[in-house]
């Protein structure tokens, strides 16, 4: 049995502090997955692991990790491919992007290709380096020639194929004198010397034809190929098998004296006879072997991040964050942020996604509780909050309702012992939507079923019919009144008569198209803010419900104007996509899109932020699904990843806490902004110097206020003690509190 070293890889970076407590307001924070490494490669001294779309290094001396991140000057996207040759590492994007790094660390990122009119996919599919300085590149466009100081495309040749066609290509190599092209069937050549046109396609010939064939090197004067589980030498009459052990060639690696070849279960090494020696790994995708210690750095593809092999012991290095990038859901409240990695499908039917669900609580990630077994169920979709009872509830498309607390399972509801039932034609509950009530009545929906929705009050369960069973997500207004969505038919309005339990008086309607103004049937999601208005969100934009006295006799569901940049009226969030729709302390509402995330105010009138890749740290503009936490951090789950924003909104009560005024004192030339908070809801602050002069005046955002630190009339502050004094929105209710200033 191997033994397993987990070292404590807390990165620094962007402001970790002290968990969660006093965040400085406007920072944001990433929550990259380092659980699953598709490529590890050794250069400059360090050990690089890319995962899907995150890097990191490690350094062997002293084990220290680090991420490369996106406000470092690194570039974030799927990365497909990387290579060294000791002077550069390159790394390939599948959007066409080209990082450069050199032995001095300066990083160039070379865009060309990607922005170019280049048909069809532009992922690099693979880095030959012809010298020090230069490199091919392997792309379905053809090849491209690198200048790695330079950072520039100094030539390409795409239309090398037969009779002129564009040629993709797998793999580029030059042996002897000549430049091989392996395509997805044939291997092509040019006679490779200072005067060969290499972009005239008369100079190219076929070599073989060949089918299921991924690598290509040149080692110990011959060519080779790898394919399937195979490794071939080439030669003019065909493919000449050396070694099969009958699993997929992932890697062939020229060295000196050596050819490492990595498959999918072993990681070795062929010499100059042919003969492989197996280093003993037993699942593998990616490896090196680091000469310094004759060490080997790995990574299995699914999780642990990357380990080190030295002296048949192991050791894990895998810095902190979520085990997947996977996102379907995050909860909106509480202390902890859970979050689910999916899925269904287009038909809301099983995607059978194996990702699980992550918590992030004290400024740590979880991912996976006892009992174990929980992390075997699939397709976790919702999360939700219950801040009456502090409890988190998971639902997934598989097993039920997981009630959590202190990040552990306390029961799960299911057919056993609850009304939940399982999908006609399949074994599983679809469990599609949980709210709360004011009662503390849980209500679940339950997609597909005979009865749809189901009530637990603590003791007992009681299930519901509704005109359709395709239900999903829900909310609960201040009436008590159901909202919940159909599946592509709009959205019902259910009113339990203030009997939540009894069925008989209970009333509901279905709304859509047919009746509304709603922009699409398709809702994606659904909620209710601080004045009882409801948000709906489509894949065609954005509504939402003003009046809200009695839905089920008459509702008018509309879409709200502001002004253009140019002054000129145009509704709100136009034609988005809306995928999730959170409401803040403030009363705000964060708006999830494929464009981005909005953050408009409590009326729906002002734009007040959109955050999206060329203005924040966001690594895509495709938000799936917002979260928060009790300190007002807001958290966005991208279809690359997870990232967080410390906001100036907290969830907030009629009543103050303690006033906590951070950073405190205020450094010298400090230019963030200062945060008070433990506010009531809408309080009104005054600021003061000790001896009683107004320095300004603010209004907060729930239970925050921030402060850029100058005067009402724009002039910077003295050095000194300041003081607080808020009133609650009622002004029955006042609170102080004090801080150092520091010019």
């Amino acid at each position: 049995m191997k033994k397993y070293f987990v070292l404590a890889l807390i990165a620094l970076n962007m402001a970790i502090i002290n968990g969660q407590n006093f965040i400085p307001t406007g920072t944001w924070r990433y929550h990259q997955s380092y659980s699953k490494i598709n490529f590890v490669e050794s250069f400059n001294g360090l050990i690089y692991g890319c995962s899907d779309f995150a890097l990191f290094t490690i350094n062997p001396e002293n084990n220290e990790t680090k991420r490369l991140l996106k406000t470092d000057g690194f570039y974030q996207e799927n990365v497909v491919s990387i290579k060294t040759n000791g002077t550069f590492l390159i790394v390939g994007y599948s959007d066409g992007a080209i990082m450069i790094i050199d032995k001095f660390n300066t990083i160039k990122i070379l865009t060309g290709f990607k922005n170019s009119s280049a048909l069809g996919s532009k992922a690099i599919k693979d880095i030959y380096f012809i010298n020090q300085n230069e490199c091919f590149i392997s792309t379905d466009a053809g090849i491209l020639k690198i200048n790695c100081i330079n950072a520039q495309i100094t030539d390409n040749y795409t239309n090398i194929g037969p009779n002129g066609n564009v040629q993709p290509l797998i793999r580029t190599v030059i042996h002897k004198d000549t430049l091989f092209a392996l395509s997805s069937n044939a291997i092509r050549y040019a006679l490779y010397s200072n005067s060969s046109n290499l972009s005239d396609y008369q100079n190219w010939n076929t070599y073989l034809l060949v089918n299921k064939l991924n690598h290509m090197v040149s080692f110990n004067n011959k060519l080779y190929v790898g394919g399937d589980s195979n490794v071939y030498t080439v030669t003019k009459t065909g493919l000449k098998p050396i070694l099969n052990n009958g699993n997929p060639i992932l890697n062939l690696n020229p060295k000196s004296d050596k050819l490492e070849i990595t498959r999918l279960n072993n990681f070795g090494f062929m010499n100059n006879s042919n003969v492989f020696t197996d280093y003993g790994l037993n699942l593998v995708v990616s490896a090196v072997h680091f000469e310094r210690d004759n060490s080997i750095w790995y990574s299995n593809g699914s999780k642990n991040g990357i380990i080190k092999r030295l002296n048949n012991l192991e050791y894990v290095y895998e810095p902190a964050g979520p085990k997947s990038y996977s996102m379907f859901s995050m909860s909106k409240g509480g202390a902890s942020l859970y979050a689910t990695g999916g899925g269904v499908t287009n038909t809301f039917g099983n995607g059978y996604n194996t990702s699980g669900f992550f918590m992030h609580t004290n400024g740590r990630w979880i991912n996976s509780v006892e009992p174990s077994s929980i992390d075997s169920f699939f397709d976790f979709t919702y999360c939700h909050y219950n801040p009456k009872t502090d409890k988190y509830y998971l639902l997934n498309q598989s097993y039920g309702v997981i009630e959590m607390s202190q990040n552990r399972p306390l029961r799960l509801f299911n057919t056993s012992n609850s009304t939940l039932e399982k999908f006609p034609t399949l074994p599983y509950i679809h469990s599609s939507g949980i709210t709360f009530d004011s009662n503390s009545i849980i209500w679940v929906a339950n997609h597909g079923a005979q009865y749809p929705l189901h009530a637990f009050n603590g003791s007992t369960w009681k299930r519901f019919s509704l005109p359709v069973n395709e239900v999903t997500q829900l909310c609960t207004d201040k009436n008590n009144r159901k909202w919940i969505i159909t599946f592509k038919s709009g959205f019902i309005v259910y009113d339990d008569n203030n009997t939540p339990m009894l069925e008989s008086d209970d009333l509901f309607k279905q709304f859509n198209l047919s009746n509304t103004k709603l922009l699409s049937n398709e809702v994606t999601a659904i909620t209710v803010d601080k004045n009882n208005w409801v948000w709906i969100g489509t894949v065609n934009g954005l509504n939402v419900i003003t009046n809200n006295t009695n839905p089920l006799d008459q509702l008018t569901v509309e879409q709200l104007t502001i002004s253009d940049v140019d002054g000129e009226p145009a509704y709100l969030l136009g034609e988005n996509r809306i995928n999730d729709i959170m409401v803040d302390g403030g009363d705000r509402k964060w708006i999830a899109t494929d464009n981005g995330v909005y953050l408009i105010s409590p009326d729906g009138q002002e734009q007040i932020q959109n955050f999206n890749t060329t203005n924040s740290p966001l690594s895509s503009n495709r938000v799936l699904t917002l979260g928060q936490t009790t300190n007002g951090e807001v958290f966005f789950g991208t279809d690359k990843g997870i990232f967080s924003y410390q906001s100036d909104a907290a969830a907030a009560s009629n009543s103050f806490n303690r006033i906590k005024v951070y950073p405190n004192p205020v450094p010298p030339n400090y230019s963030g902004l200062i945060t008070i908070d433990g506010l009531a809801y809408n309080s009104t602050i005054k600021i003061t110097d000790a001896n009683g002069m107004l320095i300004t005046e603010l209004k907060s955002n729930g239970a925050k206020a921030t402060w850029n630190g100058l005067r009402t009339n724009g002039t910077s502050c003295n050095s000194g003690v300041f003081y607080v004094f808020a009133v609650n929105a009622d002004n029955t209710e006042t609170s102080m509190g004090k801080f150092i200033y520091i010019k």
